[in-house]
């Protein structure tokens, strides 16, 4: 596979299979990644969306696939994440490792940009939950009953009977994450013009 030449922005999330709440320990395998990629900040001019999803006993070729996904990118690439610094790629990296992959060296070939942080400098919200956020910016879901809370139930039933939920949820995660980015800079440069 060639390089994916002129991506300026690449977007991540990740689902975990978590049976029992939230996998503080790291516990869960990771069952569903979806990459969202753009040249442009406005994603209507092209995006391109991959999503992987496999049974928890699959985790080590899923980690490989995505990893294999990344290397198509260069450096100049920003990789955005939501609350990606404290969940995603921490989790990543200590789920790839168990297979002997460096998930790191590859994430940190990218610049960083994780928008809870800049969520949480810019706008004064109770609660800076993805759900909140994107109802604060005027972002509306396609994919609505789901959350994180609940995700595995819908992964469940992709493994039972195929259904893609899960996978169209992390998808819409991933992707709302690039009109979020362009809402906040939106508002930054209308309160500078305001000055």
């Amino acid at each position: 596979m060639r390089e994916w030449k002129g991506f300026k922005l690449l977007s991540l999330d990740v689902e975990t299979h978590s049976p029992n709440g939230f996998p503080y320990e790291m516990e869960d395998p990771i069952v569903i990644a979806t990459l969202t990629a753009s040249k442009h900040l406005d994603v209507r001019r092209g995006t391109a969306i991959t999503t992987l999803i496999a049974p928890p006993e699959r985790e080590g070729e899923l980690l490989k696939l995505l990893a294999s996904l990344l290397g198509l990118f260069n450096e100049e690439v920003v990789l955005i994440t939501y609350n990606g610094s404290r969940f995603d790629l921490p989790y990543l990296n200590y789920r790839a490792s168990l297979y002997g992959l460096n998930l790191e060296a590859e994430l940190s070939r990218f610049k960083h940009l994780d928008l809870y942080k800049a969520v949480k400098k810019l706008l004064l919200l109770r609660s800076y939950s993805l759900k909140n956020v994107e109802n604060h910016l005027g972002i509306r879901r396609v994919i609505e009953g789901v959350s994180g809370g609940n995700v595995y139930s819908a992964f469940e039933s992709f493994l039972k009977e195929g259904n893609l939920l899960g996978a169209f949820y992390n998808a819409e995660d991933s992707f709302n994450a690039l009109l979020i980015l362009r809402r906040l800079l939106e508002l930054t440069r209308s309160e500078e013009s305001n000055l």
